[in-house]
């Protein structure tokens, strides 16, 4: 476009060098400058990827596409894709210039991985979607094609640059490393967006480099690392010239020494640096900077301290000499350079000899510090090497060991590198106040002046001068994961030995908002689950990608299996906060659960529903012949009858009920006429389609399916069909809940079956949670217990159907209908049932002034189907018409017509109350004498959470609290507590809850008056006490004056932890607690008048009560929940409980949280920060709990295991045996089979990868192609990284997919989520694209339904919106400018006037003043000791006269003063200057 000038626009500039320099050979490095102040440099992988790309076609037209998308509101969204087309096909080709690079593409469907690394299968190629211009629209805008991906590889920092904070973290560590433990005071930004915005800083993977092993001859630098634009600071300029003179040192003393060893060897120690410089500066009058930073070296010649070094190359190659011999190393001298390792203080440089194999065929070469040569050292001798080397630095072995100490301790990588820091500038300045005091002395003495000028100490960071060197955040967060992967096989082998007789599981939330995150988007929604056993020891730790049972449960299995491998007994019994959905899973998981554990029914004395065998046949048409010939049968059949045709149909399908993904329809079931079809689609759906005559048959509007909900299985099999509007719809459904409501037999049409089934047949149809939601109905093969169960099914819709057609639709209701039956009111037009209720069995005369007549009689109304109803004025006392949504809670009476009555049939089933027993037996009240207020003790020991519960504070006694015998009752409450009766025929289980977990299920007010007692009640009705150990503690406290009761109600923290308690069996406690629910539900508050329960607290007591009738929440039978511990100073016994799951939560997910929470680690971060503090926590907390005695070792188990092992070996040399090594003593695990537990993150199994297009993970692609976050894709065992839609080139892919026509998403219902993720994965690329699981997908469906809410609800009020916009926005006219602050140094800003300056001209009469003040007083000091001097006791005595002030500054301009008083006399003898004390 031209401009005003009339001449062409010159085109905007692109990303890259800045305007106005040149592209010459002599340009300097271009991009934002280094925090190091070093310029910046070109990455190398930046490099390689502009060499492989292809050139960018020219920007088209913009355009701007308004594309209706279908989803469920079928709103249309309007999708700017302007300047959008060629950039979204740019990114695409961009995100395929890596896989294009290495040849060939590979489809997603070959499993076969091929040896060589240059033939890799790589991800498949992208469709051909250019012929679409729907297909490039952008989510979030144009991409450039020049870019940097959304979330960058942040390199680490290398080891030799000076600056800490020189960089950032690496790739895996896209969340700022900064800690709250330390403030934020180096100018970093308090938000780390460099995923966002990219960073500039540093060399892109630069950390594969400095984290690679150490070559056995570091000489050379690592291919690539030469070609580095921008060179890392090296070591001291004055290095090289130092070690070449301390070469000659060492060469002098190895001749002249009769050991021929250096001097330092013949001290006994490795080191060899410098002298304390109050020893050497004495002999050197004018010292230099230098004198005092002489460095330090590690001399480590290991030829010299073993005869002969053989050939680790020749060793594993089983080559010999040429003698036959082992083959040995041949020393080559010194080393070119020395190695820099971080001390604590400082920098130590190891010197040494690299070492040549003389074998032809070898010829290799090994420096002494090579990891390969000192793995071929005797371990006596190659102990003594305490460094761990990176590729081109290092750290001492006292760094690494108060770098994990301070890590397991929540002090992170920046402040641990701001403390390492600290400490070299402490001995920095150390030294440099030397310099400066031997300086002083030096100019002070008194050839000073005839000395030269001193040269300056320098800075710290001066390569000429100190040359001060400490490593980054980044780099101590590299090396951390790193070290402690490389020990991963021996912590994960010291848990997996771990017993596990009890197992507490728990998820938590929690941990995943602060640990594991890529983009600031959270890489494990599924939280992490632990596992503790019976000794709070941690036995498992997974980090899962989602809720589903499939993501922990192998690593349960793993427990149990290592359980069997090392001898420990099987698990007996686990706890966990949601027992009934984790009891099928479980018990499926762990076969010990079910041993002598007899299966709870799932409900009442109900019979159960049975398929009469001898009446009915069971049939399964496994063949699209069968189905054909069948259903053709059937229907020829209904075309000789010429009628209409019922038969009951039944659907099942796969689904996931953590994520709620749902498959295709894996079943269909049809009975009618004694008849039960059973018919698998898995084959069908391979096939491409249905049987024709199940199509036919779905058809038909002669033959009726009837079934609960068949409308909507009939959609989804439609859907899944793939048809169209246009395709003729299945038709011909009977909804069986809208019969049964018309039939008066259910309130509401959406009634399930089971419900139906035992409010029609009085029968019980059990509805196993494991079969009926599963992912399971999703197999080719359908289980013996998946057909009886799909059998089961329809043959009740069968027998419900039956039953409901030969029912009446009720009958109508007169005067002589007895009181108590169940009636339903109608509404005047009888169409539809308002509301339901009982006739009142006392009939008045008149109703709050209404008569009764005749037509009339009084109702107990239980529920209100209509609120809107209107009850007429003439039935009303105030003869207004009046809704139902205006009258008090049900139940009340009301004035009916009985025209607007009929009967209905009874409730669902009621249950059979025991004896009641009295509230007092169960309900502790508070003492009304009470008048003292103690403070409140700690929490509960068995209940830890960071929100404060109703229940906590139940050791205090209000003015609040009411008494429960004196409150009123709810009427409504009265009537929900009837339900709550309790249930004979109880069982146990294998599988328990939580009850502090369950209690904080109820949503009880704090206010609420009753919510102290009802804790109590609650308390009490499920805790039992040990009658020993309560007599023991009240004999004790009855000699302290003090009664159980009060203890109780005060302090029971601290009897609850001396005194056992039980749980009884479901058949004492369901009583129990049913009776403190039904008691304390209807009580209303004293003030408000609210009852203690509102409906939603029904519903939690119901279904509490039901898993108590489980056994969920009974102690399980022998099996120990208490462990001893030391007793208390009076002489009590203590107790540990490892009863629920709040030892998880508090013991372990919250000190996670509080510990490394601010580290905002990265996946690999968080795994092993997470593997050492589990190993942490079973040291310290396990053998506390198994000896009673402290850990007092190290958290080095490869070296416990190194003494245990020498111990054995050597245990016939000593008198005894330690006893920590001993025998019961530490175990170790190098002893062992290794384990095949996995510990973090579990690998992806290989059948679901499969179905979501993934390809394992392979070494030479990642390898090749440079994949981002391949740490995470081989922890998954996956081709790419399996992470969470996180750039904008994945936004892209999908909005692609939302807007394609005819699309997965184009249907009226959700797409099929696994088709949809195996399709996005088709476009994975590893470095902008990565896979996805479904529930990933699905989150970010959710994500993007409400920005398109929110964008059509702004294009629905645009006028007000664009208003607002324009209020909003003022002038540039009138903004004024933000002043800015321009920070000042304090010496900037101190008024160095003020100063005192050594540097004041002096005067002459300065020098007289001075000397006559010292003359004066050196007269003064003399007069005290001459011969006249006065006696120091008699004037110390006296002390009435002032001393002279030495130090007190003299006038210089007043006149001296000249004393004129007399001299003293004798009063005795007269004479003058005698003292009578003297003479005396």
């Amino acid at each position: 476009m031209p401009n005003r000038s009339g001449s062409p626009t010159p085109p905007k500039r692109p990303r890259g060098r800045p305007r106005g320099t040149k592209n010459g050979p002599d340009a300097g490095p271009v991009g934002r400058p280094r925090k190091d102040g070093t310029p910046a440099g070109t990455s190398l992988l930046k490099k390689k990827k502009k060499a492989s790309s292809t050139t960018a076609e020219p920007q088209t037209k913009p355009t701007t596409v308004s594309t209706t998308v279908n989803v469920e509101q079928q709103t249309p969204i309007q999708l700017d894709t302007e300047g959008m087309s060629t950039a979204s096909v740019d990114a695409l080709d961009r995100s395929k210039s890596a896989e294009c690079a290495l040849g060939e593409h590979t489809p997603v469907s070959s499993p076969s991985l091929h040896p060589s690394p240059n033939a890799v299968d790589h991800q498949p190629s992208f469709p051909n979607i250019d012929q679409d211009t729907n297909l490039f629209l952008n989510a979030t805008g144009p991409i450039d094609v020049d870019e940097e991906p959304v979330n960058p590889a942040v390199p680490p920092h290398a080891p030799t640059t000076i600056e800490v904070d020189s960089d950032e973290d690496d790739e895996q560590n896209s969340g700022s490393s900064a800690e709250s433990v330390m403030p934020e005071f180096l100018g970093e930004d308090d938000e780390n967006v460099d995923y966002l915005l990219g960073d500039e800083s540093g060399i892109e993977g630069d950390e594969d480099v400095e984290f690679q092993a150490v070559p056995d001859d570091d000489e050379n630098e690592v291919e690539g690392v030469s070609n580095l634009k921008q060179k890392r600071a090296s070591l001291p300029t004055w290095l090289r010239q130092t070690w070449a003179d301390y070469r000659e040192q060492l060469g002098s003393e190895m001749a002249k020494n009769a050991s021929r060893r250096p001097t330092c060897y013949d001290r006994g120690t490795f080191i060899d640096g410098p002298v304390s410089s109050c020893f050497t500066i004495a002999k050197k009058f004018q010292p230099s900077p230098s004198d005092f930073y002489s460095p330090k070296f590690f001399v480590w010649l290991p030829h010299l301290l073993s005869s002969k070094i053989p050939c680790p190359a020749c060793l594993k190659a089983l080559r010999k000499s040429d003698k036959g011999s082992t083959q040995f190393l041949n020393a080559k001298g010194w080393a070119k350079s020395p190695r820099r390792v971080v001390d604590l203080e400082e920098c130590i440089y190891i010197v040494g000899y690299p070492y040549a194999c003389p074998n032809s065929q070898c010829q290799k070469t090994f420096q002494s510090w090579s990891p390969e040569l000192l793995k071929a050292l005797p371990r006596s001798l190659s102990i003594h090497f305490t460094h761990h080397l990176t590729y081109r630095s290092g750290l001492t072995d006292r760094v690494v060991a108060l770098m994990r100490s301070c890590f397991q301790h929540g002090i992170g990588p920046s402040p641990f590198a701001e403390m390492i820091r600290t400490q070299h500038l402490r001995q920095y300045e150390h030294l440099h106040i030397e310099y400066l005091e031997v300086v002083l002395i030096r100019t002070e003495s008194a050839a000073g002046h005839f000395l030269k000028k001193f040269e300056p100490f320098g800075l710290f960071s001066n390569r000429d001068g100190y040359a001060g060197f400490t490593p980054s955040a980044a780099y101590f967060r590299n090396f951390y994961v790193r070290y402690i992967a490389s020990h991963a096989k021996e912590m994960d082998q010291h848990m997996a030995m771990l017993s596990a007789d009890i197992l507490q599981i728990d998820h938590s939330f929690k941990v995943i908002n602060h640990l594991g995150k890529v983009s600031g988007e959270t890489v494990f929604a599924g939280g992490l689950h632990t596992s503790v056993n019976e000794m709070m020891e941690i036995r498992s730790m997974t980090l899962t990608s989602s809720k589903a049972h499939s993501q922990f449960m192998p690593a349960i299995k793993a427990v149990s299996t290592s359980l069997d491998t090392y001898g420990h007994r099987p698990i007996t019994a686990v706890m966990t906060d949601m027992p009934r959905i984790d009891k099928p899973e479980l018990e499926n998981t762990l076969p010990s659960l079910l041993t002598n554990v007899v299966p709870v029914p799932d409900v009442t004395a109900l019979p159960q529903l049975i398929i009469p065998t001898s009446e009915w046949n069971v049939t399964e048409l496994g063949s699209r012949f069968q189905v054909n010939t069948r259903l053709n049968t059937i229907m020829s059949n209904l075309q000789s009858d010429a009628g209409d045709f019922h038969v009951a149909l039944d659907m099942e399908w796969p689904v996931d009920i953590e994520n709620g993904i749902q498959g295709q329809v894996a079943l269909v079931s049809i009975a009618f006429n004694h008849e039960i079809l059973l018919i698998p689609l898995h084959k069908f759906w391979r096939e491409g389609e249905l049987p024709s005559a199940l199509l036919i048959f779905l058809r038909s509007s002669n033959i009726h399916k009837v079934g609960v909900k068949v409308n909507a299985d009939m959609k989804r099999l439609f859907a899944d069909c793939k048809f169209t509007e246009k395709d003729q719809p299945f038709v011909g459904a009977v909804e069986l809940g809208h019969m049964a409501k018309q039939k008066n037999v259910a309130i509401t049409a959406g009634i399930g079956l089971a419900d139906l089934t035992a409010q029609v047949l009085k029968r019980f149809l059990p509805k196993d949670p494991s079969v009926r939601v599963s992912t399971a109905w999703g197999n080719p093969e359908l289980s013996n217990s998946q057909k009886g169960y799909a059998a089961l099914d329809v043959y009740a819709t069968w027998r419900v159907f039956e039953a409901l057609n030969s029912t009446s639709s009720g009958s109508s209701i007169t005067q002589t209908t007895p009181g108590g039956t169940f009636i339903s009111l109608l509404s005047p037009d009888r169409s539809t049932i308002v509301a339901h209720g009982i006739i009142t069995p006392d009939q008045p005369k008149a109703l709050c002034g209404v008569n009764i007549t005749k037509t009339r009689i009084v109702v107990t109304v239980t529920s209100i189907l209509v609120p809107g109803h209107v009850v007429p004025g003439e039935l009303m006392h105030s003869k207004e018409d009046t809704p139902f949504n205006a009258f008090p809670p049900t139940p009340f009476h009301l004035v009916c017509k009985l025209k607007h009555l009929q009967t209905r049939e009874p409730e669902p089933l009621t249950r059979t109350s025991r004896p009641a027993q009295t509230l007092q037996s169960i309900v502790y009240s508070t003492p009304a004498a009470t008048t003292e207020q103690p403070g409140c003790d700690s929490k509960h020991t068995e209940h830890v959470d960071d929100q404060e519960g109703w229940y906590n504070d139940t050791d205090s006694a209000s003015d609040n609290d009411q008494d429960p015998a004196q409150s009123t009752a709810d009427s409504t409450g009265v009537a929900y507590a009837a339900l709550l009766n309790a249930i004979d025929g109880l069982k146990r289980s294998g599988v328990f809850g939580d009850i502090w977990h369950l209690m904080h299920q109820f949503p009880i007010s704090m206010q609420h008056g009753l919510r102290r007692p009802f804790a109590r009640s609650m308390r009490n009705a499920f805790f039992l006490y040990d009658p020993e150990d309560k007599a023991a503690v009240e004999a004790f406290l009855a000699t302290k004056g003090i009664t159980w009761d009060k203890m109780l109600l005060y302090h029971s923290h601290w009897l609850f932890q001396r005194v056992k308690r039980y749980v009884p069996p479901p058949e004492e406690l369901l009583p129990r607690v049913s009776q403190v629910l039904r008691t304390f539900g209807p009580l209303k508050d004293a003030k408000t008048g609210v009852p203690l329960f509102n409906q939603k607290c029904w519903e939690i007591a119901t279904n509490a009560l039901e898993n108590i009738r489980r056994g969920f929440y009974s102690d399980p039978p022998n099996v120990t929940l208490y462990y001893p511990q030391k007793p208390d100073k009076f002489g009590l016994s203590r107790y540990r409980c490892c009863r629920g799951t709040n030892g998880i939560e508090g013991g372990v997910h919250q000190n996670i949280i509080r510990w490394f929470g601010s580290f905002n680690a990265a996946p690999d971060f968080a795994l092993e920060l997470l593997r050492d503090y589990a190993l942490y926590h079973n040291l310290k907390v396990g053998t506390l709990n198994r000896t009673g005695v402290p850990y007092s070792g190290s958290y080095d188990v490869w070296t416990r295991n190194r003494i245990s092992k020498l111990l054995d070996i050597t245990s016939t040399r000593f008198v005894t045996q330690p006893p920590e090594f001993g025998p019961g003593g530490w175990v170790n695990g190098d002893n062992f089979a290794r384990s095949t537990e996995t510990f973090g993150i579990l690998p992806l199994p290989s059948e679901l990868r499969g179905q979501l297009g993934m390809l394992a993970y392979h070494p030479g692609f990642a390898k090749e192609v440079k994949i981002r976050h391949h740490y995470l894709a081989q922890r998954q065992g996956t081709r790419i990284a399996i992470l969470p839609v996180h750039t904008s080139d994945e936004r892209s892919i999908f909005k692609l997919l939302i807007v394609e026509h005819n699309g997965l998403f184009s249907g009226v219902n959700e797409p099929k989520w696994n088709q949809v993720a195996e399709r996005f994965n088709s476009h994975a690329n590893g470095s902008t694209i990565f896979y996805k699981l479904p529930e990933q997908l699905k989150a970010f469906w959710k994500k993007w339904q409400e920005n398109s809410n929110e964008k059509s609800s702004i294009s629905i009020n645009q006028a007000a919106f664009d208003t607002i916009v324009h209020t909003l926005s003022l002038s540039s006219s009138s903004l004024m400018p933000v002043a800015t602050g321009h920070p000042q140094a304090v010496r900037d800003q101190i008024n160095m006037s003020a100063a005192l300056s050594s540097e004041t001209p002096v005067e002459h009469w300065h020098i007289s003043n001075a000397l006559g003040r010292h003359a004066l007083q050196q007269s003064t000091v003399h007069f005290h000791y001459g011969e006249h001097a006065p006696n120091p006791a008699h004037h110390v005595d006296k002390g009435k006269k002032r001393a002279l002030d030495l130090t007190k500054d003299v006038d210089d301009h007043a006149p001296v003063k000249v004393s004129t008083r007399k001299i003293r006399t004798c009063r005795k003898c007269g004479k003058a200057g005698v003292r009578p004390d003297l003479t005396a």
